[in-house]
This record gives structure tokens, sequence and C-alpha cells, in this order.
């Protein structure tokens, strides 16, 4: 088996790369009518958390945060008030 040289510089290893993230599954916590996407800057796939958790509420974010939006995870929330 081939080994991974990583090196300490941040520019060495892209930890978002979705080989580095085998097993792991990024949820978008209040995605609500929409199927599974890919992040275009990172390459990864988010799934909607519904399949995840039974509580917590979907919230609207406010519009003033929704322009500044980077990503699609920063224009959904569920909260969990209790």
């Amino acid at each position: 088996p081939e080994l991974l040289e990583v090196g300490i510089g941040t520019d060495e290893i892209d930890t978002y790369s979705p080989l580095y993230c085998i097993g792991f599954i990024s949820i978008d916590c209040g995605l609500r009518n929409r199927s599974s996407y890919n992040d275009s800057a990172t390459g990864l796939r988010f799934d909607p958390d519904g399949g995840f958790v039974e509580g917590g509420m979907i919230k609207k974010i406010s519009h003033e945060f929704m322009d500044a939006a980077e990503n699609e995870q920063q224009k959904t929330l569920r909260s969990f008030p209790d």
C-alpha cells in the first residue's frame, strides 16, 4: 500500500478533499425540500438532515445574512431550543 505524506504547511493537503473525508457524511442542517448537493468550493456532498434528526425547528435566516452567505450551508438552520 502507498503512504500519504502529510506536510506541516497548510497548503500541502486539502483537508476538505472528498478523498480525505472517506467514511464521513456532511449534513446541511435545516435543508428542506431539496436533495443532496455538492458544495462548489469543497466538492463535498451535503445531505439534508431530515433523515438523521427528529427534533428541532427549521428557522428562516435574516436576509442581511443570506446576502453575505458564502456557501449553501450558511443559508439553512435547524434550532434545538429545548
